[in-house]
């Protein structure tokens, strides 16, 4: 795969510390997806950094990009890792969001592959359930419900293996 050199950008010669957090989130991702395994593991330890020194670890904001980190720790074999991380994601969207928030479908399916990697099946479980429960919540999330319920299919063939 070509690497893209533009991503290599100095977010630090922007003043605003929204900015570089925003450009962290958004270029952790896009090296997650390109399989750039050292850079997106790079702007995830920036992205971290600028919520300490932006003193904002307890905001939505916050919950957004360790929900961010916690899939590029899962994308790069560290479920480990990515489990506090969602948590903590889980624990801001408890305390901010309404309970049928369409964000908490997104966290609990991330998390529910991060824990079948780490083969904690029934807590998997558990996660896309209540994924499936915030979809049915929402109008026009069947879509979404549908890739739940093949994670679902997904994490039994982890478990019990193939019929």
């Amino acid at each position: 795969m070509a690497e893209i050199k533009w991503i290599k950008l100095n977010v630090d010669m922007f003043d605003d510390e929204k900015i570089k957090i925003l450009l962290f989130n958004e270029l952790m991702g896009l090296c997650r997806k390109l399989g750039q395994r050292e850079e997106a593991l790079d702007y995830t330890k920036k992205a971290l950094a600028q919520i300490e020194k932006m003193g904002i670890a307890e905001n939505i904001g916050a919950a957004t990009t360790y929900l961010n980190c916690a899939t590029v720790y899962k994308a790069f074999s560290n479920a480990q890792g990515a489990i506090p991380l969602f948590q903590k994601a889980e624990s801001i969207y408890i305390k901010s969001l309404k309970p049928n928030d369409t964000r908490f479908g997104g966290l609990y399916n991330n998390m529910g592959l991060a824990l079948v990697d780490l083969k904690r099946f029934s807590e998997a479980e558990a996660c896309y359930q209540k994924a499936i429960s915030v979809m049915q919540q929402n109008a026009g999330k069947e879509p979404e419900q549908a890739i739940t319920y093949l994670n679902l299919a997904s994490a039994a063939e982890a478990e019990l293996g193939l019929e």
